[in-house]
């Protein structure tokens, strides 16, 4: 009898024990698939929450999006561990914000693109060929942003730039038949600069919450032209690029249903950016190594 006693309260201690190994086994996943993003404004937050909502679905992965309007904050809290992803850059601000800050994060997918436009307050201006002579122009002074913008000024036919290697810069200009004044300006106050100036070149989400109306552009970026260096990336750590939970957050966002919730909430602002075939990370390397 005694011996019997003695074999169930075993039993029941080794299944107190496995019970107890199993339910940490599940805090320990459980802990494993909680994901954090940030991302730099509202409209890229809605985008990201509703994959959240049904990554918890699907996956059980419960992914916090944070809104982070600083452009630093977001890579720091990645290489610092913070925070897991951040969506808001291009690769060529990702290239030099490592150099800079000494830090290996990459991109391991493509988001979107939100594409740039010319824009103006001027009701004499309702077209490129409306720009008058003289007319002040704000444009973003950091290096990427400006050797975007002046590629799409070009292609909307109001300078000519110089047929040389590198970023882009107002020195480039061979051709402004206009004599347009640019102004440059710290990439968040352009879209503030409306008052001021006759024209401004932001993205649209940007000029979206600032209460710009996409009627105010006269001159709209081609998201087919778009090379993928100007495609907002998701970003990791290098040594987390395979992580096979990051790896389950890209693929529900590049999905068809987030495709199809952009086109419903962001009215052309965000053109989803995604392919088959892309290879983020190595187009990074590629860049990097071509400024060797």
């Amino acid at each position: 009898m005694k011996r019997s006693k003695a074999l169930v309260l075993g039993l029941a201690v080794l299944a107190l024990f496995l019970g107890a190994c199993g339910q940490q086994g599940k805090t320990a996943e459980s802990e494993h698939k909680k994901v954090s993003l940030a991302v730099s404004n509202q409209l890229s937050q809605e985008v990201w929450q509703d994959t959240a909502r049904r990554l918890k679905e699907k996956e059980g992965i419960d992914l916090e999006v944070k809104l982070i309007s600083d452009w630093v904050q977001p890579n720091m809290a990645v290489a610092e561990n913070d925070i897991d992803l951040n969506v808001f850059q291009y690769i060529p601000f990702l290239a030099e914000f490592n150099q800079s800050h000494n830090t290996d994060l990459v991109p391991i997918g493509y988001s979107y693109i939100p594409p740039i436009g010319i824009y103006t307050a001027n009701p004499d201006i309702q077209s490129v060929e409306d720009v008058p002579q003289n007319a002040k122009f704000t444009i973003p002074d950091d290096p990427v942003n400006l050797d975007h913008s002046l590629q799409e000024i070009e292609r909307a036919g109001l300078i000519k730039l110089k047929d040389s290697q590198g970023q882009k810069t107002l020195d480039d200009i061979a051709e402004n038949p206009k004599n347009i004044q640019f102004i440059l300006m710290k990439g968040d106050g352009i879209a503030r600069s409306l008052e001021d100036a006759d024209l401004m070149i932001t993205g649209a989400s940007i000029a979206q919450d600032a209460g710009i109306s996409q009627d105010q552009a006269i001159y709209v970026e081609d998201p087919k032209n778009t090379p993928n260096i100007y495609k907002v990336c998701i970003v990791a750590q290098r040594d987390r690029a395979d992580d096979p939970i990051l790896e389950k957050v890209v693929n529900e966002f590049q999905s068809q249903d987030t495709a199809d919730f952009i086109k419903t909430v962001s009215n052309g602002t965000y053109v989803p950016a995604w392919s088959d075939h892309d290879q983020a990370s190595k187009d990074y390397d590629a860049f990097v190594q071509s400024k060797k």
